[in-house]
């Protein structure tokens, strides 16, 4: 049971346009959108000691709304196009700890020499944010580089909720 004690991730790279996911006959979550990437965590509605039935449902209106839809349409005729549907991009689950990663953001300053790094950090309880550490292996590609950097924290923002973001600004090399 290698995934016992954790987050349970279901990622798709994008489906186009109304996704609902049902585990276990009980709604996981709707998306709508046909180009974006999406998380649903699907922890709450799995069973931890058995099967899990995972049934996921896409429906596009095409033409029958104002969503984009290029030349897709539901008569097709001269230059329109048979409309297409579904998931279109990789659908992978994935184990995480409660407190994980969600997403970094990379900012560069050229005038400064600088990179900021900012981690969207899920679940993340911190009882006196001075004390918070942010450590990581910088390597950079010129010889002068230094081989590990260890930074504190220079922002942190949203403590306490289901979304906190740790920031850190990284001085770069000559």
């Amino acid at each position: 049971r290698p995934w016992a004690g954790k987050r349970v991730l279901l990622h798709f790279g994008a489906s186009d346009f109304e996704t609902t996911v049902i585990v276990n006959n009980l709604n996981a979550g709707v998306h709508k959108g046909g180009y974006d990437p999406f998380t649903m965590d699907i922890t709450k509605v799995l069973n931890p000691y058995g099967r899990n039935e995972l049934v996921v449902a896409v429906w596009d209106p095409t033409d029958a709304s104002p969503n984009s839809r290029g030349k897709q349409v539901r008569k097709p005729n001269g230059i329109w196009y048979t409309p297409t549907t579904g998931i279109w991009q990789t659908v992978w689950l994935e184990p995480v700890p409660k407190t994980h990663v969600r997403s970094v953001r990379l900012t560069p300053s050229v005038d400064k020499s600088e990179i900021e790094v900012a981690l969207d950090v899920a679940n993340l309880t911190v009882l006196d944010p001075s004390r918070v550490r942010l450590a990581m292996d910088v390597r950079f590609s010129s010889a002068s580089g230094q081989p590990k950097v260890d930074f504190g924290i220079q922002h942190v923002s949203g403590f306490g909720g289901a979304k906190s973001e740790l920031v850190a600004r990284i001085s770069l090399p000559p």
